[in-house]
Protein backbone atom coordinates (compact mmCIF):
# COMPACT_ATOMS: atom_id res chain seq x y z
CA UNK A 1 0.00 0.00 0.00
CA UNK A 2 1.34 3.17 -1.31
CA UNK A 3 0.32 6.56 1.06
CA UNK A 4 0.31 9.34 -1.40
CA UNK A 5 -1.17 11.97 1.89
CA UNK A 6 0.34 13.28 4.74
CA UNK A 7 -0.99 11.75 8.19
CA UNK A 8 -2.59 14.04 10.00
CA UNK A 9 -2.75 12.02 13.46
CA UNK A 10 -3.23 8.91 15.06
CA UNK A 11 -6.73 8.76 17.30
CA UNK A 12 -8.41 6.49 19.46
CA UNK A 13 -12.14 5.33 18.73
CA UNK A 14 -13.96 5.00 21.89
CA UNK A 15 -16.96 3.03 20.20
CA UNK A 16 -14.90 0.35 18.78
CA UNK A 17 -11.51 0.26 20.96
CA UNK A 18 -9.04 0.71 18.33
CA UNK A 19 -6.64 3.11 16.79
CA UNK A 20 -7.39 5.02 13.29
CA UNK A 21 -5.38 7.33 11.21
CA UNK A 22 -6.39 10.63 9.39
CA UNK A 23 -5.05 10.99 5.99
CA UNK A 24 -4.74 14.17 3.94
CA UNK A 25 -4.59 13.95 0.48
CA UNK A 26 -2.76 17.01 -1.35
CA UNK A 27 -6.46 18.13 -3.02
CA UNK A 28 -7.05 18.55 1.14
CA UNK A 29 -9.30 15.55 1.11
CA UNK A 30 -9.58 13.82 4.38
CA UNK A 31 -9.77 9.86 4.34
CA UNK A 32 -9.62 7.80 7.67
CA UNK A 33 -7.78 4.59 7.52
CA UNK A 34 -7.68 1.51 10.51
CA UNK A 35 -4.12 0.18 10.50
CA UNK A 36 -5.31 -3.18 11.70
CA UNK A 37 -7.77 -3.63 8.31
CA UNK A 38 -4.77 -2.25 6.49
CA UNK A 39 -2.65 -5.38 7.86
CA UNK A 40 -5.29 -7.58 7.47
CA UNK A 41 -6.36 -7.29 4.04
CA UNK A 42 -2.60 -7.60 3.22
CA UNK A 43 -1.37 -10.36 5.10
CA UNK A 44 -4.28 -12.51 6.63
CA UNK A 45 -5.91 -14.51 4.17
CA UNK A 46 -9.84 -14.55 3.80
CA UNK A 47 -11.62 -17.18 2.23
CA UNK A 48 -14.93 -16.68 3.53
CA UNK A 49 -16.60 -12.71 2.50
CA UNK A 50 -19.07 -13.16 5.09
CA UNK A 51 -15.87 -12.64 7.53
CA UNK A 52 -15.75 -8.76 7.66
CA UNK A 53 -14.45 -8.32 11.37
CA UNK A 54 -11.08 -8.18 12.49
CA UNK A 55 -10.26 -9.18 16.33
CA UNK A 56 -6.46 -8.79 17.85
CA UNK A 57 -5.86 -12.36 18.89
CA UNK A 58 -4.02 -11.23 22.40
CA UNK A 59 -6.86 -8.38 22.72
CA UNK A 60 -4.33 -5.57 22.58
CA UNK A 61 -5.07 -2.83 20.13
CA UNK A 62 -1.45 -1.71 19.92
CA UNK A 63 0.06 -5.01 17.98
CA UNK A 64 -1.33 -5.20 14.74
CA UNK A 65 0.78 -7.59 13.38
CA UNK A 66 -0.48 -10.45 10.86
CA UNK A 67 -0.16 -13.45 13.00
CA UNK A 68 -1.94 -11.76 15.62
CA UNK A 69 -4.95 -10.68 13.74
CA UNK A 70 -8.09 -12.78 12.70
CA UNK A 71 -11.24 -12.39 10.48
CA UNK A 72 -14.43 -13.03 11.89
CA UNK A 73 -18.13 -12.73 11.02
CA UNK A 74 -19.92 -10.27 12.98
CA UNK A 75 -22.10 -12.77 15.35
CA UNK A 76 -18.33 -13.99 16.27
CA UNK A 77 -17.32 -11.10 16.76
CA UNK A 78 -19.78 -10.29 19.42
CA UNK A 79 -19.60 -13.58 21.32
CA UNK A 80 -15.59 -13.44 21.40
CA UNK A 81 -16.64 -9.58 22.70
CA UNK A 82 -18.36 -11.02 25.63
CA UNK A 83 -16.20 -14.10 26.13
CA UNK A 84 -12.89 -11.43 26.61
CA UNK A 85 -15.22 -9.12 28.69
CA UNK A 86 -14.64 -5.83 26.00
CA UNK A 87 -18.40 -6.14 26.40
CA UNK A 88 -21.09 -6.67 29.05
CA UNK A 89 -24.75 -6.92 28.85
CA UNK A 90 -24.88 -4.41 31.51
CA UNK A 91 -23.93 -1.77 29.02
CA UNK A 92 -25.89 -3.03 26.87
CA UNK A 93 -29.03 -2.43 28.10
CA UNK A 94 -28.11 0.67 29.92
CA UNK A 95 -27.39 2.21 26.04
CA UNK A 96 -30.77 0.42 24.98
CA UNK A 97 -33.04 1.80 28.14
CA UNK A 98 -31.62 5.14 27.18
CA UNK A 99 -33.11 4.45 23.14
CA UNK A 100 -35.85 2.53 24.15
CA UNK A 101 -38.62 2.11 26.69
CA UNK A 102 -38.20 -1.06 27.82
CA UNK A 103 -34.76 -2.41 26.18
CA UNK A 104 -36.60 -3.16 22.80
CA UNK A 105 -38.01 -1.56 19.58
CA UNK A 106 -42.01 -1.02 19.63
CA UNK A 107 -41.59 -3.38 16.21
CA UNK A 108 -39.17 -6.03 18.22
CA UNK A 109 -41.13 -9.96 18.11
CA UNK A 110 -39.06 -11.82 20.42
CA UNK A 111 -39.21 -15.46 19.90
CA UNK A 112 -42.21 -17.90 21.94
CA UNK A 113 -43.87 -14.39 23.29
CA UNK A 114 -46.81 -13.30 21.91
CA UNK A 115 -46.29 -9.57 20.77
CA UNK A 116 -49.18 -7.69 23.25
CA UNK A 117 -51.99 -5.63 21.68
CA UNK A 118 -52.59 -2.39 22.22
CA UNK A 119 -56.30 -1.62 23.59
CA UNK A 120 -57.05 0.43 19.64
CA UNK A 121 -55.78 -2.80 17.71
CA UNK A 122 -58.32 -4.88 19.69
CA UNK A 123 -61.84 -6.07 18.11
CA UNK A 124 -64.40 -6.97 20.53
CA UNK A 125 -67.29 -5.98 18.21
CA UNK A 126 -68.62 -3.32 19.94
CA UNK A 127 -69.91 -0.22 17.61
Amino acid sequence: MRLKSKIMCQRWNKKCKCYFLDLMSDDKKRRTIYPHKEVAKLYVPNDDETKIMIIHKDNNPRNNRAENLLWMTASQHMRWQFEMGNKNNFKVWKTRKKLYANGFKETTVLPGRPKKKHPEHLDIGLK
